[in-house]
């Protein structure tokens, strides 16, 4: 669903607005603790959770390139093809939109679930992270299975959030890989024509 939406510009600014707002609303009803306000360390722990984060998707390209070969390759491109539509006005409404992801799915879902139903740090991450997935399913079969990779980047961006403690940190962080995951996959299809 997410992925869909962000192809489109006015949908993608649409639900910005709308994540914002209902995460804001939720915040104040739960009075959930949020840390919006930059902190010490602000630029560095980004750094650290962006180049986590883009070590973590080259291996697994890598990975996935060396054990499944041509199958994996023409998944991944078929995935750079279904973004085919987005141009730069799109790619970064597209990293907008991720602040108002990490708004819900960190900021609420996260720390909901470990504030108000008491979870602890793991099993509150391995809910918020399957959420955050399964939100980013594509229903063609030949990339439903990047909703995996989304789950794993929802663990990953939830880890730097309980690292770090910041909300600013993880919307950085997820702003900067789409923005860069989603330029890449343009560049890709450029050197393809």
């Amino acid at each position: 669903m997410l992925f869909s939406i962000k192809n489109r510009l006015a949908p993608t600014l649409l639900l910005l607005l709308a994540l914002a707002a209902a995460s804001f609303l939720i915040r104040t009803a739960l009075n959930l603790p949020w840390h919006l306000a930059p902190q010490p360390g602000l630029a560095r722990h980004a750094a650290l959770g962006l180049g986590t984060i883009l070590a973590s998707d080259g291996l697994l390209q890598v990975t996935f390139s060396l054990l499944f070969r041509d199958r994996y390759q023409s998944r991944y491109q078929a995935l750079a093809d279904y973004f085919r539509r987005q141009g730069p006005l799109e790619i970064t409404g597209a990293g907008l939109l991720a602040g108002g992801e990490e708004l819900f799915f960190r900021g609420v879902l996260l720390e909901g679930l470990m504030d108000r139903a008491g979870l602890g740090p793991i099993p509150a991450l391995a809910l918020s992270a399957l959420a955050f997935g399964a939100l980013h399913l594509i229903l063609d079969p030949r990339l439903a299975p990047f909703a995996l990779w989304a789950v794993w980047e929802g663990v990953l961006l939830g880890g730097v959030y309980l690292a770090f403690g910041s909300l600013l940190t993880c919307i950085l962080v997820h702003a900067a890989h789409d923005i860069i995951g989603f330029s890449l996959f343009a560049w890709q299809r450029h050197i393809r024509q």
